[in-house]
């Protein structure tokens, strides 16, 4: 069956699949027929469902092999649009980047980060990402779901994300195949969702501060740094800028000559941007290397790359304050 999405008239699904997405892991995959994605699903009927997306002049188009009830297409629809991230609204960004030519290629690559159909997912798939090479990082997911995941009865070579009792059931073979540190990191995250799980994934709805959010999560889960900053990038909090030993490693290489900077000196840049801050982060990570658009050089300190790329006008600082996020 199939159905219809309303999508907002900047959202591009192809320019989206095209952008850097570290968590484009398994249970997603690229339709190679249509250029679309495709994403075995569990449902909360435990129905399993082959679920392909991709988009036609109308919207995005929904379909599975398998006949759903009203109740189940319904719960798809919502799955989408979060993991699309089509309730945020990004146009103050996209306005504010086309004053700002380095900003502005970052933001033509796309901006929309693909997360999962769940803060668990979303979670799992950080501590996999920030403790991984990418390919390795992409064995490591796609082992997760082959050998935990529950698989898609039309064809059980696909599975789905697996649920906490799934990890908890494979605990030693998780520690075994994905290194005792990610392992046991993966193993702890489930436990603690297997507890409050309910709680854990209305995070959304709490409506924490960046300061509370951070403390909430470091209660509960215990992430290291540059997980948790992938974490807030996944729940829409697009102000929390990371500043962990990576992302310092990043700025000293980029602009200081290797030499050592503090997370002070990280957010002196990319506090120019708040409440963007964190986004322009992290498609300047996922990029290459920002080059001076006039002479092709690369930038050597922060200082210039702030006064000629970053610095918002006087009427743009008014702006700044309008942008606003909703998941």
């Amino acid at each position: 069956m199939h159905w219809i999405l309303t999508v907002p008239d900047n959202f591009s699904l192809k320019q989206m699949l095209k952008q850097p997405q570290p968590l484009l892991l398994p249970p997603f995959a690229i339709n190679q027929q249509n250029g679309g994605l495709t994403r075995i699903e569990r449902l909360a009927s435990k129905h399993i469902v082959d679920l392909n997306i991709s988009q036609t002049a109308k919207g995005l188009l929904l379909e599975t092999e398998e006949r759903l009830n009203s109740k189940e297409r319904e719960e798809i629809t919502r799955k989408t649009w979060r993991l699309l991230r089509l309730g945020e609204n990004l146009t103050p960004f996209l306005e504010l980047s086309e004053q700002h030519p380095m900003v502005k290629r970052l933001a033509q690559q796309g901006i929309r980060c693909i997360r999962g159909t769940s803060i668990f997912e979303d979670i799992i798939k950080s501590l996999i990402v920030t403790h991984s090479t990418q390919e390795w990082g992409r064995y490591r997911a796609a082992w997760l779901v082959e050998r935990l995941g529950e698989p898609l009865p039309s064809n059980p070579t696909r599975h789905a994300f697996p649920m906490p009792d799934e990890i908890l059931w494979g605990r030693r073979f998780v520690k075994e195949m994905l290194g005792e540190e990610v392992g046991q990191a993966i193993i702890n995250t489930t436990e603690a969702f297997k507890e409050t799980g309910d709680e854990l994934e209305s995070i959304p709805v709490k409506q924490l501060n960046i300061e509370e959010l951070e403390s909430y999560l470091n209660d509960h889960l215990n992430l290291n740094q540059e997980t948790l900053g992938l974490v807030m990038l996944c729940l829409g909090k697009y102000d929390y800028i990371p500043v962990d030993e990576t992302a310092q490693e990043r700025i000293s290489h980029a602009w200081y000559n290797n030499k050592p900077v503090n997370p002070g000196q990280i957010r002196t840049i990319f506090n120019t941007w708040q409440p963007w801050g964190g986004l322009v982060y992290w498609l300047w990570a996922w990029s290459k290397p920002w080059t001076n658009s006039i002479d092709k050089k690369p930038y050597h300190s922060p200082e210039e790359l702030i006064v000629q790329n970053l610095q918002p006008s006087t009427e743009s600082k008014g702006a700044l304050q309008d942008g606003s996020v909703k998941n």
